[in-house]
């Protein structure tokens, strides 16, 4: 007979089973250590690309077949944009129709979606920030109710749930104290910790989980390296231009005033349409991030008159 492989049809990357093993791990340390059920926190980081939603679906997957045979339990998935809760349901139905031990309902409420909540009784509850926050604003009763059968509550876009609606729509959700699992690719943006860092470790007890770079430096490197992310090559795009520039240091990101001078600029506009036009005649598809909603209409306007295929896609 044959030696075979038996290819696991929802698998993990060796990075990705780390960042899972290190968040199983501390949840199960801390429940078994005694640590008080309020602190059982941790943010997972992830850089984009790297797999977060797949890496937290094996997570809330192992912890819903954990709890109670006679408790099916709930995960409660909180994102702000409807993409975010389309890519979570989607990612959600994929993991649970692997590894689930049982029939689960999905239950969608952001958008057009709605749901019965005080009726769920267990299963996946996908919830819109703005929604759930429109929901419960009169009574936090609903938001506790589901505190109550939650195993565990995941926070998408973990730097959101700092607003001070959503830390209080966090705190009534883990009123039963269900762990309480943030995402996110960006915790810090420069080498030194900022108020906005230092208030999201406060909000997850200090607890992080991250990729193990193994001697690369950084995640980043780590990816590229491996082969899991793209290398990427940057050519700087000239252009005459009298404007002084300006050195940012270590401030966090340019402000909304200034991107959208550098989006007016004709002669930057012209340079930039050039580029892209050069490379849609050499790649089947190109994206190209502008620096205002105003820019992208018009690059794209710019480049459909030159016969080149092209849609601005914005917030709306």
């Amino acid at each position: 007979m044959q030696s075979g492989l038996i290819q696991a049809t929802y698998g993990l990357y060796p990075h990705q089973r780390g960042v899972a093993a290190g968040l199983l791990d501390y949840l199960d340390a801390a429940r078994a250590s005694g640590v008080s059920p309020a602190d059982r926190r941790v943010v997972a980081h992830l850089p984009t690309g790297a797999g977060k939603t797949r890496v937290a679906s094996h997570v809330v997957c192992h912890l819903l077949n954990s709890g109670p045979r006679d408790e099916r339990g709930l995960v409660i998935w909180l994102a702000n944009a409807a993409e975010l809760c389309e890519q979570a349901c989607d990612e959600l139905s994929s993991a649970w129709s692997h590894l689930g031990r049982w029939d689960a309902p999905m239950h969608r409420f952001w958008g057009n979606y709605d749901a019965d909540l005080p009726a769920i009784s267990g299963g996946i509850l996908v919830a819109g920030l703005q929604k759930l926050w429109a929901s419960s604003r009169e009574s936090r009763r609903e938001l506790i109710q589901l505190s109550s059968i939650a195993a565990v509550v995941v926070f998408d876009e973990a730097h959101q749930a700092m607003a001070p609606t959503y830390e209080r729509m966090v705190e009534a959700l883990q009123w039963e104290n269900p762990p309480l699992l943030g995402l996110t690719a960006t915790p810090g943006r420069s080498a030194q910790a900022g108020p906005e860092d230092l208030r999201l470790a406060e909000l997850f007890r200090g607890h992080k989980v991250t990729i193990d770079a193994r001697g690369h430096g950084n995640p980043v490197t780590y990816l590229v390296d491996g082969g899991y992310l793209a290398s990427p090559f940057f050519r700087q795009v000239e252009f005459a231009n009298e404007d002084e520039a300006i050195d940012l240091g270590d401030a966090a990101d340019y402000g909304a005033g200034l991107l959208d001078t550098i989006g007016r600029d004709q002669r930057r506009f012209a340079a930039v349409s050039d580029l892209v036009a050069r490379e849609m005649r050499r790649h089947n598809r190109v994206m190209v991030f502008c620096p205002s909603v105003d820019n992208a209409v018009a690059t794209a306007a710019e480049l459909r008159g030159r016969g080149l295929d092209t849609v601005a896609v914005t917030g709306e």
